[in-house]
C-alpha cells in the first residue's frame, strides 16, 4: 500500500489557470488520474486499511481526494469577485462522474471543516471577501450526498483572526499541546460539526499540518474514547504505508507540493 492522499482549497484563487485555481486543477486532475490507470476512492477505505495495517490488492493505483478549511465552494458554485464565476467541486465532482462513470465507480471526497461559526465569521469578513463563503448551510446536503463527506478541521484553526487565539499563538497548531486546548479543538469541535452535519466526524486534518509530540503521541491514542477520532492527516508530502502512524497521515497539497500536471503524474506514480 502506497496512496496519495490529495489536498485542494476551493477559496484559494490567485488566477484562472491551474497553477492557482483549484476548481480548475480538480477538473483536469480528475481526468488525468483516469488516464493514468489510477482510481479515486474514499478516504475511509483507506483509514480501513491503515488501522488494520493491511496491503489490500483493492487499494493497488487509488488515489484519494480532500478539501481543507471548508468553505461552500466545496459544494456550491462562487462568484469571485476579480476571477468570476467558479464551478464548485461538488460539480465538477459530479460532471466528471456523469461523463466517465466506468473511471472512478467510488469517486468521492472529503471536506474539512471549521466548527466554530463566529471563527468562519472573522476568516470570511478579513481573509476572504466578506461574502459568507465560510457558512455550514451547504454542511447537510453535502454530507448526504454520494460524493463528499464532512469532517473536522478543528474549532477554530488556530488562526489569529479569530476571538479567544491566544496572543503570539496564531496561526500555526504546534501551541495546541495539552489536554484542554486539544479537547476544546477537537472533540468539541466534533460534537458541534455533527450538530449541523449530521453525523460526528471520524478523520481529523491538523490545521497548516501542523502535528506536535502531544496531539500525535498522547492526545489522540490516549483520550480516543473521548474524541472518537480514527485518524488525523498532516500536509507532510508523502505516502500512506501500513507503517504510517494514523494520527500523522501525509498528504500532498495543490499549489504547494504540485503545481503542473507533470508534477502530479509523478506523485500518483509514486515518483515524489
Amino acid at each position: 500500500m502506497q496512496i496519495p492522499i490529495l489536498c485542494y482549497h476551493s477559496h484559494i484563487i490567485t488566477h484562472s489557470g491551474y497553477t492557482g485555481n483549484g476548481h480548475v486543477a480538480l477538473e483536469a486532475d480528475l481526468k488525468l488520474i483516469a488516464a493514468q490507470g489510477k482510481t479515486v476512492i474514499p478516504l475511509t477505505r483507506v483509514v480501513r486499511a491503515l488501522l488494520a495495517q493491511e496491503n489490500s490488492p483493492a487499494l493497488e493505483n487509488a488515489v484519494v481526494i480532500t478539501f481543507d478549511d471548508g468553505s461552500k465552494a466545496d459544494y456550491l458554485p462562487i462568484d469571485h469577485p476579480e476571477f468570476g464565476p467558479q464551478p464548485g467541486f461538488y460539480a465538477i465532482m459530479s460532471n466528471h462522474a456523469a461523463i466517465y462513470p466506468d473511471q472512478h465507480p467510488d469517486l468521492h471526497a472529503t471536506s474539512f471543516v471549521i466548527a466554530c461559526p463566529n471563527a468562519r465569521h472573522n476568516m470570511d469578513q478579513k481573509c476572504l471577501f466578506g461574502l459568507n463563503w465560510m457558512n455550514d448551510d451547504w454542511w447537510p446536503q453535502a454530507e448526504a450526498s454520494h460524493l463528499l463527506s464532512i469532517e473536522s478541521h478543528s474549532w477554530d484553526h488556530n488562526n489569529s483572526v479569530c476571538d479567544g487565539v491566544p496572543a503570539g499563538t496564531g496561526d500555526q497548531f504546534y501551541s495546541v499541546n495539552n489536554y484542554a486546548m486539544a479537547d476544546h479543538q477537537i472533540r468539541e469541535a466534533a460534537t458541534s460539526i455533527a450538530e449541523v452535519s449530521g453525523r460526528r466526524p471520524e478523520v481529523f486534518a491538523y490545521p497548516y499540518g501542523h502535528v506536535n509530540q502531544y496531539l500525535e503521541h498522547e492526545y489522540f491514542p490516549d483520550y480516543q474514547a473521548e474524541h472518537a477520532m480514527r485518524c488525523a492527516l498532516t500536509t507532510k508530502p508523502d505516502y500512506v504505508t501500513p507503517d504510517t502512524s494514523p494520527w500523522a497521515v501525509p498528504r500532498f497539497v495543490h499549489g504547494e507540493h504540485w503545481r503542473d500536471p507533470d508534477a502530479l503524474i509523478a506523485i500518483i506514480n509514486g515518483q515524489a
